[in-house]
């Protein structure tokens, strides 16, 4: 064979080699991709079928949970209904029973060795307070105690400023006075707001409302709410609060022992910070720049200021909120509220009803409410903020601009109009007045 022949093999034999090699390769390529994709659609039914699993799992588990919810709902409407069954024969029994036998019936079942005469309706933290304000013919019983339900029973008055439980009841000759707690207010109440009333509170709300004899009203404004918002037919008398009496009657100790308390020199100014309650927020409705008002304050009437915080009491940890020192001063736990209203120059509220009885007090305010959009639309008013006297301000700009273009005395223009308007009657003597009606029931 010739060198050309031997040559052409070679080339030939390393082509077909070559060939081979790129055949082979190629069918090893193709098969790694082939598995792969087997792998990668295994792995999707696998995952396809895992979640129909986990699906059906879960489907199954809310039908169970739905189920069982509607059990134990019906099984408690089922309680319920046997509960208040028992609570109406009961109240029907023991309002029909002879006077006697239901005041020996509660002496029987009360236990004596738990009265020791130091139970009150308080705070721990206010007990010695309370203890020091009260006579000491006056008896102070915890709440819901059998004693209480004793006192409750043997009373020929009752005075309340709130609701009574829905297991109360009212003997023949028992008299009821609601004076109730608020007075004028910015946020509606009661049956004006019953869609935002639990179930519960609604049969609070109709117990009450039978129980009542008279209810103590400070304007002809407040005289229709309480006719609509309690659903009262009765006699109401507009004689002004109780509760506000003390801030228009002259008390020489009150601004000293607010001044020594808080350790607020004679020659500062107070201003009293005290917003409502939220039961949430979308963003903090507490974030006053404290700092630069009390500089505003100072520039503006040429004293120092104190800035007194009183937030609501179901704010557990006010620290959270607001930058405390001392000259912004923390007097959430303080326990009245009205003795801060009387000592102050100027208060900032939201939608509190301070504002009210700031007005009472002729006290200089200023509205602040960053959240007012938000909190109309979860909160009926009786009144727009175009309609109250008060100056309102909607972010720090706003208050600030308040503070640098109004004195303290221009804050309070309108402040007659607005209460000839509502048909304010708050004259100081309203507690003397429901006295009067006391006395003459318990000849």
């Amino acid at each position: 064979m010739s060198n050309l022949d031997n040559l052409t093999s070679k080339i030939l034999a390393d082509a077909k080699a070559q060939a081979d090699k790129i055949v082979k390769d190629a069918q090893e390529k193709a098969q790694h991709k082939y598995d792969l994709e087997i792998k990668k659609i295994n792995a999707k039914k696998e995952t396809v079928l895992e979640n129909a699993r986990r699906d059906r799992e879960l489907l199954s588990e809310r039908i169970k949970s739905s189920a069982n919810l509607k059990a134990r709902n019906k099984k408690l409407e089922a309680k319920q209904t046997i509960i208040d069954k028992v609570i109406d024969k009961l109240k029907t029994k023991l309002v029909n029973m002879d006077e006697k036998k239901y005041i020996n019936y509660l002496n029987q079942n009360i236990d004596k060795k738990s009265i020791t005469g130091k139970e009150l309706i308080v705070k721990k933290e206010f007990l010695n307070k309370v203890k020091k304000e009260f006579p000491s013919r006056v008896r102070l019983v915890k709440i819901f105690s059998l004693r209480y339900l004793y006192e409750l029973a043997t009373a020929k008055v009752w005075v309340n400023n709130s609701r009574f439980d829905q297991f109360v009841i009212k003997r023949k000759g028992q008299y009821y006075i609601q004076t109730w707690h608020g007075g004028l207010a910015l946020k509606k109440i009661e049956y004006d707001a019953a869609d935002k009333m639990s179930e519960y509170y609604h049969k609070v709300m109709k117990n009450d409302n039978n129980l009542m004899d008279v209810m103590i009203s400070n304007s002809k404004f407040c005289t229709e709410v309480y006719r609509r918002a309690f659903r009262f037919k009765g006699d109401i008398k507009e004689y002004g609060t109780p509760r506000n009496d003390f801030l228009l009657q002259k008390h020489d100790g009150t601004i000293t022992k607010i001044r020594n308390f808080f350790d607020i020199k004679e020659d500062n100014k107070i201003l009293l910070y005290a917003p409502t309650f939220r039961d949430k927020y979308l963003k903090n409705p507490y974030d006053i720049d404290f700092e630069r008002v009390k500089k505003e304050l100072e520039d503006k009437t040429k004293q120092k200021w104190k800035i007194i915080v009183k937030l609501h009491p179901r704010i557990e940890n006010p620290e959270d909120l607001i930058k405390f020192n001392d000259d912004i001063i923390n007097a959430t736990k303080y326990p009245d509220v009205q003795e801060l209203i009387y000592s102050c120059d100027l208060l900032i509220t939201d939608y509190s009803s301070t504002m009210f009885e700031s007005l009472i007090a002729n006290k200089s305010v200023i509205l602040y409410a960053n959240d007012i959009e938000n909190y109309i639309n979860e909160r009926g008013f009786y009144f727009t903020f175009e309609e109250l006297p008060f100056l309102l301000s909607k972010n720090n700009e706003e208050l600030i601009k308040i503070i640098r273009t109004n004195n303290l005395e221009e804050m309070k223009k309108g402040y007659e109009d607005f209460k000839k308007e509502v048909g304010l009657k708050e004259n100081g003597d309203a507690s003397k007045k429901v006295y009067e009606i006391i006395k003459e029931k318990i000849k």
